[in-house]
């Protein structure tokens, strides 16, 4: 009953960063870099401002889906359960706790299935190029052609 946020069901922008080489993601400095000079490349092409680009990262660092929502995407709490994790986290035994460890704590959630929304998040996390397109900075089209570019230009 689970939903498929697989990769193969995320929009292409979504994933213009995520460059996956022999099944391995890379690390978040690798990826901090490399939108960086994708970043720089659409400036000195004259496609976006530093402006804009600084407030696309902004966006980027506050996009990510909360633990709470995915899980209930892909079928894993349902939304009385929510409820009672974010009112026990209310509580003292579990103040400060992230909602995952929370929801493992009270029986709601398996260790494996913490596991499974933190992967499922860190894919869906709202990427540089489709924040630049949503934003209108860009079409989608010319955040394409750019990355064909950029990755051409190695």
């Amino acid at each position: 009953n689970r939903k498929d946020l697989s990769k193969d069901s995320i929009h292409p922008l979504s994933l213009l960063f995520m460059a996956e080489e022999s099944g391995h993601t890379m690390s978040d400095t690798a990826e901090a870099d490399m939108v960086g000079r994708f970043g720089e490349f659409l400036i000195e092409n004259h496609i976006i401002t530093e402006e804009q680009l600084k407030r696309a990262l902004s966006q980027q660092t506050t996009g990510h889906f909360k633990f709470g929502e995915s899980a209930f995407e892909l079928g894993i709490l349902e939304d009385k359960q929510i409820d009672v994790v974010l009112k026990a986290m209310t509580e003292q035994e579990h103040a400060g706790k992230p909602f995952g460890e929370v929801a493992e704590a009270l029986g709601l959630i398996s260790p494996d299935d913490v596991d499974e929304v933190l992967e499922i998040q860190e894919q869906i996390a709202i990427r540089i190029g489709e924040i630049l397109a949503m934003s209108g900075y860009v079409s989608k089209e010319q955040i394409e052609k750019c990355l064909r570019d950029f990755k051409q230009r190695g």
